[in-house]
């Protein structure tokens, strides 16, 4: 009996154990299954890489910041001028999903290297995009409704993104808070193509809230204030210009210094408006910007288009353009 019973204890114990390992198994596998392509687990290895920094900000957003997320232009750079290292695009190999806005140049080179054709979504398919580098003071409507843009995050994958060449079309799509809500469409339905990940959507809806009070605020505040231009050295707020009915005023002209008579054009128009200030990146050199600012009796005013906290970021320009800086 004894020895019987020292039998049936093994045994038990040793189906306990096949049966944890089983049902470890069969949970592993149903996470695979799961249909997010960005899920890992495993491996620990990077599941996602973006363009730019605004775009992390999307996907940490929607994914509740579970994911790692790769950013490929490296801090302080400018996305106009940088070229991707041999070491940059290596840590692509990790990647499973690539978002680009397709209007860069240096994101051409990652959509065109080998190996990435099934892994590269484009964010800015079916955009009214700005052709050039002029000024915009007409307003733009947009849907801001808190339903999900649709979209198919599959078919724009492998093509040829040669037609969406940084050259001839303005890049800074990310200032457009209606645009990032386009761009947070598409990546929910890429990271969700069944749409049954329901934390992701409830994340997606509670950016998408986030975005429409910052689209309230700069709305609010333009209007109160009475502005309706502003004095930029680099044009990078063209589209946030043009949401919001403003006229960007530029030193900068495809990527080079303004001729001696644009130049004082646009001192003429900044002195009879009242401008004070001369908005630039920090990328660029201060003291072009600082020659200018002492003939116009105006201040430099450094921005970061590309902050990280892009919504944060957008009011803080808004309060520079609206002179409430201070007020914060």
């Amino acid at each position: 009996m004894e020895r019987t019973g020292k039998r049936t204890i093994i045994l038990i114990t040793t189906l306990l154990a096949v049966g944890l390992v089983v049902g470890f198994a069969v949970k592993s596998c149903a996470g695979k299954r799961s249909g997010n392509p960005a899920v890992d687990t495993e491996s620990g290895r990077v599941a996602i890489s973006v363009s730019i920094p605004p775009l992390k900000y999307l996907v940490d957003r929607i994914t509740g910041g579970e994911v790692t997320v790769n950013v490929i232009l490296p801090p302080g750079s400018s996305p106009e001028t940088y070229e991707p290292t041999p070491r940059s695009l290596k840590a692509l190999e990790d990647s499973r999903v690539i978002f680009i806005t397709g209007l860069i140049d240096f994101e051409n080179v990652i959509a065109h290297r080998s190996g990435h054709a099934n892994t590269v979504t484009l964010l800015t398919d079916n955009m009214d995009l700005i052709e050039g580098d002029h000024n915009h003071n007409h307003n733009h409507n947009h849907d801001h409704s808190h339903g999900q843009t649709a979209h198919n995050p599959n078919h724009n994958r492998g093509k040829d993104h040669s037609h969406r060449h940084a050259h001839g079309i303005d890049p800074h799509i990310w200032v457009s808070p209606a645009y990032l809500k386009e761009m947070a469409g598409i990546i929910l339905a890429t990271l969700s193509p069944d749409g049954d990940d329901r934390k992701y959507r409830d994340n997606y809806i509670s950016l998408v809230d986030d975005l429409d009070a910052t689209d309230e605020y700069i709305h609010g505040e333009i209007a109160a204030s009475g502005v309706s231009s502003f004095l930029i050295y680099h044009p990078a707020l063209t589209y946030y210009a043009r949401d919001y009915g403003l006229e960007q005023l530029q030193l900068e002209y495809d990527g080079k210094e303004p001729s001696a008579d644009k130049l004082r054009s646009t001192m003429a128009r900044a002195q009879a408006e009242g401008l004070d200030k001369i908005l630039y990146q920090k990328e660029f050199s201060v003291k072009a910007v600082e020659t200018v600012a002492k003939n116009l009796g105006a201040v430099p005013v450094e921005i970061d288009p590309l902050d990280g906290d892009i919504l944060g970021n957008l009011r803080i320009i808004t309060d520079i353009i609206t002179g409430r800086e201070g007020a914060r």
